[in-house]
């Protein structure tokens, strides 16, 4: 990941005073907003690093930061206005999958490059030829999950699944992967549902030995860890969330059902010495450790990607 010296020579050919501008869509507000400020908080440091690289004045790279709140249809009235007003040479950010896979005809229709950091819905894939992945998909991460579990001997795995594209794309990699070897039993339910109790009351009937909790946000999460703890769905049962366990807004909102949670994310390799320079870094700008490693480092290197 020898970025810096790709991006010195890329900027070789422009004035003293060229100014590349990056635009970074992320929920700040909203269920996902834990996520968007996450990864915001690996991007600023990025442009700032650069430019110090660069020893340019501070406008040589601009960054401007749109939030999409996780809503897709918002999502498409922020990109359009950005779009117009600031004119980006680049975008990165794309945390919601829905908010990349609706964002995308307009990156394709301006020709303005999408580094996408974070989401990961397979579909993103068909995007257009604007849209660059640069984190691993859902079919890869439910895949390993699936492997991960058939090997711990379960009989019976409970799936419970938010209908977003996101955590509809883990749901059928997974059931893909693991349903020739376990018996899967499957409850669904809409973004925006805040009562749990019958989500609760059907996972605890299944008998299942593990029980997948699989939804958009990091909160909902929480919650629902909270609503099977209430409903006796005990430490007995095996349960998995797709996001860190760690998270600020899960813990609050789970009230100590956190506690026994395993954690399905994909790793970084912290050997390298970019990563382990942003790792570094990272910890003398806020006193704490990359909650979510390796989508902050995506976010991270999707600047020096960028620009």
């Amino acid at each position: 990941m020898k970025f810096v010296s790709k991006v010195l020579l890329f900027l070789a050919g422009f004035s003293a005073f060229a100014e590349i501008k990056i635009l970074s869509v992320l929920p700040l507000t909203g269920p996902a907003a834990s996520w968007g400020i996450m990864l915001n908080k690996a991007i600023q440091p990025a442009v700032n690093e650069l430019n110090f690289q660069l020893k340019t004045i501070p406008e040589q790279i601009t960054l401007k930061v749109e939030d999409t709140q996780c809503v897709p249809n918002v999502a498409v009235i922020v990109l359009k206005r950005a779009v117009a007003a600031f004119r980006p040479d680049i975008i990165i950010g794309g945390v919601c999958s829905g908010d990349v896979l609706a964002q995308a005809p307009i990156a394709k229709n301006e020709k303005i490059p999408f580094i996408v950091s974070c989401a990961s819905s397979q579909e993103i894939r068909y995007a257009g030829d604007y849209i660059f992945r640069i984190v691993t998909s859902d079919v890869a991460t439910a895949s390993f999950a699936a492997k991960y579990e058939s090997g711990k001997g379960y009989r019976k795995i409970h799936l419970i699944t938010e209908t977003t594209p996101y955590a509809i794309g883990l749901k059928n990699a997974f059931i893909k992967n693991l349903a020739p070897y376990v018996q899967i039993t499957k409850d669904d339910f809409v973004t925006g549902e805040r009562n749990f109790n019958s989500i609760a009351i059907k996972a605890k009937q299944s008998s299942a030995d593990a029980v997948i909790i699989n939804t958009q946000t990091p909160a909902t999460n929480g919650v629902i860890a909270h609503t099977l703890k209430k409903h006796g769905v005990n430490n007995r049962i095996d349960k998995y969330v797709f996001y860190s366990k760690a998270n600020k807004d899960l813990i609050k909102l789970a009230k100590g059902a956190h506690i026994g949670l395993f954690n399905i994310q994909p790793l970084s390799d912290f050997n390298d010495p970019q990563a382990r320079r942003f790792w570094i870094k990272y910890r003398e700008n806020f006193g704490e450790e990359p909650e979510l490693p390796y989508y902050q480092l995506s976010a991270y290197d999707s600047v020096f990607y960028g620009s």
